[in-house]
């Protein structure tokens, strides 16, 4: 009686199907999208940090102290705000009650600053007012950041999509001197290049 040998099974992995592949190549894509926003998003907390940092030297180092609370929350688009900066040479204070805000626009956004003139508001102390006024002296600021987004066709999708965005400064500051003045322009300036630098890309790039 002769014995038939059993028939092998065949034990290797069944192969991938495209829908498989397709999945996992976008687990993939997800998981490698997760870890480069991590890191963006550390990066930027490191430059918003190193940013207020450097600019809490300069202020120091060239003699003015700023503070600022936020006095009450309307929603969570406004914000009432006071602001003093201090110039410790001579005592001077300059004091600003002011709206802060963001508005919608239809591509974009824009966050503004709008002084409040404590004698015209309604249920003020007077004489707390002309108190103040004789003690401090009172900014009167209007000025916006707008930002625009910027768009361009993907050539995957076939859509618009957000790449990036453009932002204006723009505004006006009165019953200030020539000493606030000068110290508020010499603000905005690095301001300006120290964001443009951390959070853009750098202004200047040396190559070999």
């Amino acid at each position: 009686m002769l014995c038939q040998p059993l028939p092998l099974r065949d034990f290797t992995a069944p192969k991938e199907t495209s829908i498989e592949k397709r999945r996992k190549r976008n687990r993939d894509a997800m998981r490698r999208a997760r870890v480069r926003q991590h890191s963006v998003v550390e990066n930027l907390k490191t430059a918003v940090a190193t940013l207020e940092n450097e600019l809490q030297a300069l202020q120091t180092g060239r003699g003015l102290n700023s503070v600022e609370v936020n006095a009450e929350v309307l929603n969570k688009e406004t914000l009432v705000v006071t602001r003093e900066n201090i110039f410790p040479d001579d005592q001077t204070r300059f004091h600003t009650f002011y709206l802060l805000f963001r508005v919608s626009t239809k591509d974009g956004f824009i966050i503004g600053t709008r002084s409040l003139n404590l004698s015209e508001l309604g249920g003020v102390d007077r004489s707390l007012v002309a108190e103040q006024e004789r003690n401090k002296k009172v900014i009167n600021a209007l000025y916006c950041f707008i930002f625009t987004r910027t768009m361009a066709r993907d050539p995957q999708r076939g859509g618009l999509v957000e790449v990036g965005c453009n932002v204006k400064l723009g505004g006006r500051i009165g019953n200030g001197d020539v000493q606030y003045a000068h110290t508020v322009l010499m603000d905005v300036l690095p301001t300006t290049l120290r964001w443009e630098h951390l959070c853009v890309r750098p202004l200047l790039s040396l190559t070999s």
